[in-house]
């Protein structure tokens, strides 16, 4: 599976340099074990991501990836779906929507209607999103305590963003 992971990051981006939101970063040789997210080396970090980096817990994301990485496989052999940045991580996008990524502490993270969300907050498992003190309305954690929850999640994100993206 890592193989056909990477494979498919390096036809996205085959230098492994990629800007996201005006910035360039530098990717290269930096694949997780899984393929699926990158694992940034300190000498390879900004200083802006030096700064996040303490609060990465690279062994909850490896659980999180084993997890992911199976339900990732049947959306990546989908037409328009493939692997994007988001969040210092990389996750399943459509049309370069990103709708399911591994957040920094391991936990699943899912764009899904506000209503959906609002349904599913504090509900077994999890919980809205929340960025820099700053509830995000259409995103929602699964725990990785709750893996049953993942794939029918995943679905449902996959199904919203499709429906919204052009």
């Amino acid at each position: 599976m890592h193989v056909a992971l990477t494979q498919q990051r390096e036809d996205h981006d085959p230098e492994g340099r990629e800007a996201i939101d005006g910035v360039l970063h530098d990717y290269s040789g930096l694949v997780s074990p899984h393929g699926l997210y990158i694992v940034s080396a300190t000498s390879a970090m900004s200083e802006a991501e030096a700064s996040v980096a303490p609060m990465l817990d690279a062994a909850a994301m490896e659980r999180a990836h084993a997890i992911l990485d199976p339900i990732a496989q049947e959306y990546l052999a989908m037409p328009d779906v493939d692997i994007g940045a988001m969040f210092g991580s990389e996750g399943l996008r459509v049309r370069g929507k990103v709708f399911a990524f591994v957040s920094f502490q391991g936990s699943l993270a899912l764009k899904l209607p506000e209503a959906r969300v609002d349904e599913l907050d504090a509900a077994a498992g999890t919980a809205r999103m929340v960025m820099r003190e700053r509830s995000m309305r259409e995103w929602l954690i699964v725990s990785p305590d709750a893996p049953d929850r993942w794939a029918p999640l995943v679905a449902e994100a996959y199904v919203f963003v499709d429906s919204i993206t052009p």
